[in-house]
């Protein structure tokens, strides 16, 4: 089982090849063996997820804020998103300051398959996509692009919202298998 401390960096179990241990219980099914499946951690409800983020993240009990002190790295959410229209919002509470002040790091937010790298930020490859909070500009693979107006940031006290898209699944298969 895993315990966790205020805010504290991951503290996942792993292995000196650094396989990564999840949460796991006794499964009731079968009550005379060994046999054993992944299971939720509490909180019990969409939030950061405590074993999918990368080392040196910094996530309160909640799983509803993250920091780090190692430079831009991701953290992924307990949620699976396979077909459909989802939102998200996330308050920003540290980043670019309002005018006047100075600046606590940097912010990037988006979207992330399971097969984007934790160690790097959000939209660094093909599988994430991101918005920077310098200029509001959209990143996939490493590329920035103008999204927001000239001039405007995203900064500390703003609200971003997310959405996404994706096609039902058997319309994905159908093109998978053209």
């Amino acid at each position: 089982m895993l315990f966790r401390s205020n805010i504290s960096s991951s503290c996942s179990a792993s292995n000196k090849k650094n396989y990564r241990y999840t949460h796991c219980i006794a499964d009731p099914e079968f009550p005379s063996s060994l046999f054993y499946r992944q299971s939720e951690t509490e909180p019990y409800t969409p939030r950061l997820n405590f074993e999918d983020q990368a080392g040196h993240m910094f996530v309160d009990p909640a799983g509803r804020h993250v920091s780090t002190d190692k430079g831009f790295r991701m953290a992924k959410a307990n949620v699976c998103v396979r077909e459909g229209r989802y939102y998200w919002e996330c308050k920003i509470t540290s980043g670019i300051p309002k005018q006047g002040e100075t600046s606590e790091g940097h912010v990037r937010v988006g979207w992330a398959r399971r097969e984007a790298t934790l160690e790097s930020m959000c939209g660094f490859d093909a599988y994430s996509y991101g918005i920077r909070d310098v200029s509001g500009q959209k990143v996939h693979l490493s590329r920035p692009t103008a999204f927001f107006p000239p001039g405007e940031n995203i900064e500390v006290g703003d609200v971003v919202g997310l959405e996404i898209y994706l096609p039902s699944l058997s319309l994905q298969i159908g093109r998978a298998h053209v």
